[in-house]
């Protein structure tokens, strides 16, 4: 039995730590400003509903995966867009996309360095060949 709440203990503590490296958010004046105060990344998830399926293997395999939180090597906040979605928000999505997806890709990912307005590649594809690229090209822009 001390040996369940041990590994439970432990779990939970790894999650924790998880957590605080990674923030998801849908609000893009609030993901700037996380970012400024933290000197973090921003990876803007683009979505458009008409792909879930694929969107949440997204997701699920690659921004939730433990390889990609160990991989990235500083705090990042996941800023969730998705075209199809109306809220408050859909002016500084409608800009957003504008401005680092214009030609509209659908699921893609792009990180930009909000202070100094590097950003990668826009990745449109997800086989983990390209994902392992992108990791090292996130990586290098904070350089």
């Amino acid at each position: 039995m001390k040996n369940y709440l041990i590994i439970a203990i432990l779990c939970l503590f790894t999650t924790v730590n998880f957590a605080q490296e990674i923030i998801w958010e849908k609000d893009y004046p609030k993901a700037l400003r996380l970012a400024e105060q933290k000197n973090a990344l921003i990876l803007i998830f683009f979505t458009d509903g008409r792909e879930s399926s694929i969107e949440e293997n997204i997701k699920r395999n690659f921004l939730k995966s433990k390889n990609f939180k160990k991989s990235i090597r500083k705090s990042i906040i996941i800023l969730h867009i998705d075209e199809s979605t109306n809220s408050k928000n859909t002016n500084y999505n409608s800009r957003v996309i504008s401005a680092y997806n214009p030609n509209k890709k659908f699921p893609s990912v792009k990180v930009i360095l909000p202070r100094t307005r590097k950003s990668t590649s826009l990745l449109t594809t997800f086989n983990e060949k390209d994902i392992q690229s992108y990791i090292s090209e996130i990586n290098s822009i904070r350089k």
